[in-house]
């Protein structure tokens, strides 16, 4: 390679390379300023490829749909998710497909996996950015949660109604009841293999999932709290957990912190953001930041490193946005133009 194509002059540009691996975002984007070279080889696929192999980059992953074609996203969070990379476009017809109603996603390292009824499961790879179909599939008329904890990602299956069945699908749904119920599948990442989780009591109808801490937990119609033991692979009721949430059971987008609880409802187009402090069994919710959201699916909220990101969709005129609430320290809003979001989940490859 001639002098006018190094990277840093007098340097290999192999050794440039690992230079440049060990920056972090923020200094990657200031760099790219320098000239047109570095601003290539940094934007490239190579340099993306080779950053997710040798480090470790937190990010959200993001799906959307705009007009007649979906599209995959990986947003740095140590670059406050600015200047997304897409990954995946597909058009309307293999979006429809891969993304049919009421998927729901889960992450593990640098994967996502997508599980919808009457589907086989997903799995799309940063490193190969292919969506692949997994020997996995959950019967129709069913109502599908997932989260990952450590390598596992654990899925609850909740039947909805009673149905009639076709050879085929009684097969599938052998591990299904007739009657309404909650049944817990857990998928180790490692081995790819399935295995039921039992515990979860005949009444048990499950509404919400979420991470605290590290463990699973479930909430079921009743408002009972029950906690996902990994090593035992069992479900048992948590009334601590059940103390904890207090007047907010039901709310499906909370993140428990050491000084209250952040959560978000939405009603008649509008988003609003709360914090509950709680102080000696007495409660006082403060209204963080309130945000006009078409739908009340058009939004994730999760807690990584201390912060909070609030992904909301958008009209698909207004920009890429995002930006902090000066009001709430830590809580960073991204705004994403789209006629759909589909998920926004956090990887850690």
């Amino acid at each position: 390679m001639s002098s006018s194509l190094e990277l840093i002059p007098g340097l290999h540009n192999d050794l440039a390379t690992q230079c440049l691996l060990r920056l972090p975002a923020s200094e990657l984007i200031r760099l790219k300023k320098v000239n047109s070279l570095w601003r290539i080889f940094i934007e490239s696929d190579r340099f993306y490829m080779e950053r997710k192999r040798r480090r470790t980059c937190p990010s959200v992953f993001i799906v959307r749909r705009i007009s007649d074609f979906y599209q995959c996203f990986d947003a740095e969070i140590e670059n406050r998710l600015q200047e997304p990379r897409a990954l995946f476009t597909c058009d309307l017809r293999q979006g429809q497909n891969l993304f049919p109603p009421g998927i729901v996603f889960a992450t593990v390292g640098s994967s996502v996996y997508g599980f919808a009824s009457g589907h086989y499961v997903q799995k799309f790879s940063l490193l190969t950015r292919k969506w692949i179909s997994l020997m996995k599939m959950f019967p129709s008329n069913v109502r599908l949660m997932a989260q990952s904890v450590r390598d596992l990602v654990v899925v609850i299956v909740c039947t909805v109604q009673e149905s009639e069945k076709d050879e085929h699908e009684t097969r599938l749904a052998r591990n299904w009841r007739e009657d309404p119920c909650t049944v817990c599948e857990v998928l180790d990442t490692h081995t790819n293999e399935w295995a039921t989780v039992g515990g979860l009591p005949d009444s048990c109808q499950g509404i919400h999932m979420f991470i605290h801490n590290g463990s699973v937990f479930l909430e079921d119609e009743a408002g009972s709290i029950y906690r996902l033991h990994v090593t035992n692979r069992t479900w048992k009721e948590d009334v601590n957990m059940e103390a904890m949430l207090g007047p907010i059971r039901g709310v499906s987008m909370r993140i428990l912190r050491a000084r209250g609880i952040v959560y978000a409802v939405h009603n008649q187009s509008q988003l609003v953001v709360k914090h509950i402090m709680t102080a000696n069994d007495n409660y006082r919710i403060l209204d963080v930041v309130k945000l006009n959201v078409r739908s009340p699916s058009e939004y994730f909220l999760f807690e990584r490193n201390q912060s909070i990101f609030l992904i909301i969709g958008t009209g698909i005129t207004a920009p890429w946005r995002s930006e902090p609430v000066f009001v709430y320290q830590g809580l960073l809003v991204l705004s994403v133009p789209c006629h759909e979001l589909l998920t926004a989940n956090i990887l850690d490859g």
